[in-house]
Formats: structure tokens, sequence, C-alpha cells
């Protein structure tokens, strides 16, 4: 999750929010593991200088001093919520690269991973083999709580890749071409599951 989604949850589950009773979907720590992504921060007040990102960092830190110490305190006060901090990377990337776990064990059990997340590239996870969902906040501070998400089942649409590329044509604009066509189409809650046979996808 992006953290300023997060946040609230945090704050709705602190004993200063607890003590004074707060209502009735906060109070309470996150009910399952979280991870909380701090992107999209950083901005860019120094540039083109060998000490760049550490002088934004810097800045960065200390204009957000107070947010960023009481989400480490989050970390801390709660056994299920892992903190991202800023220039880590963007939500989606850290989720592909360190966060995925494909299979998940607990209590002895394993079963398949699965992640619902508030960006808008969650579903980049699915190329691991992980079903991943956008959703929105509101949806998302529920699912932290333990409260079940209910959804309409999704339509599947199939996309057959066939041929070969020509000369000069790259990975990249092959991607851009799909996405055009999926976007015309309209895929916003479904899934798309490719096949076909295509020469540059062979080993």
């Amino acid at each position: 999750m992006q953290h300023f989604t997060t946040f609230a949850t945090a704050v709705h589950g602190s004993p200063s929010c607890q003590l004074l009773g707060s209502f009735s979907i906060g109070s309470s720590p996150p009910q399952v593991p979280v991870d909380l992504v701090v992107d999209h921060s950083v901005q860019v007040d120094v540039a083109r200088t060998e000490d760049a990102v550490q002088k934004n960092m810097e800045l960065e830190f200390e204009r957000n001093k107070e947010r960023f110490a009481f989400l480490k305190w989050g970390s801390y006060a709660f056994n299920n919520m892992l903190i991202v901090p800023p220039g880590s990377g963007i939500i989606h990337q850290v989720n592909l690269e360190y966060l995925g776990r494909v299979v998940f064990e607990s209590d002895g059990i394993r079963h398949p991973d699965s992640v619902l997340g508030t960006d808008s590239h969650t579903t980049m996870i699915d190329g691991l083999g992980i079903a991943g969902w956008g959703v929105g906040g509101i949806e998302a501070e529920a699912a932290m709580l333990k409260q079940p998400m209910t959804m309409v089942l999704p339509g599947v649409i199939g996309f057959e890749l066939s041929g070969k590329l020509r000369n000069g044509v790259t990975a990249t604009d092959l991607v851009l071409t799909v996405t055009q066509m999926l976007r015309k189409h309209g895929v916003v809650g479904k899934f798309v599951e490719f096949h076909g046979k295509a020469s540059y996808l062979e080993p």
C-alpha cells in the first residue's frame, strides 16, 4: 500500500485513538500482513549534481520528520506491518523485486501468495504467478482490518500473440501497442490472458 492510504489506519490503531474511543473501523491495528511503501514522495530540489539524490532525501526527511517518525513507530508497534522507506523505489517495482513471495507459509501450511494493492500497477505482480488486484483506499483499509472484500467475478479477455516482430521493432514497441489495444477494448476490472505461439516468446 502507498503510505497516504495506510497512514489513516495506523492512526486509528494508535493508543491515542484507542484512548479517545475511535470510531468502529479504527482502534484496531492491522489484522493481516501489510507492506507500506513510501513512494512518489521525494521532491526534486537539487539536480545535476553528484549528491543530488542525497540532498533531496535529506530535505524529504526534514519536511516529513513527524510523519515518518510515526510510521516508524507503527512498524515496531504492529507485528504485521512492514515500512519501506522513501527512496527505495516505486511501489509496484518494490512489490515485484522484494515483497512478492509467490508461496506463503502460515502455521505450517503453504498457499499461493496474493495481494490487494492501492497502486494502479498492482496487477504487474501477476507476472510472477501472484494474484494481484487493485483496490481503493476504503477497501484496502477494510481488508487490513480483516474484513472480506466482495467483488463481481471479472470477465476474462483473451489476447492471442502470433507471428514475429519486424526488424527494428522493439519489445517496448510491442508492449505499448498491446497496451493501446487493450485500453481501446476496455479491460478495467477484467482478467487478461495471453496465449498463442509467437517466435519472440519461444526460448
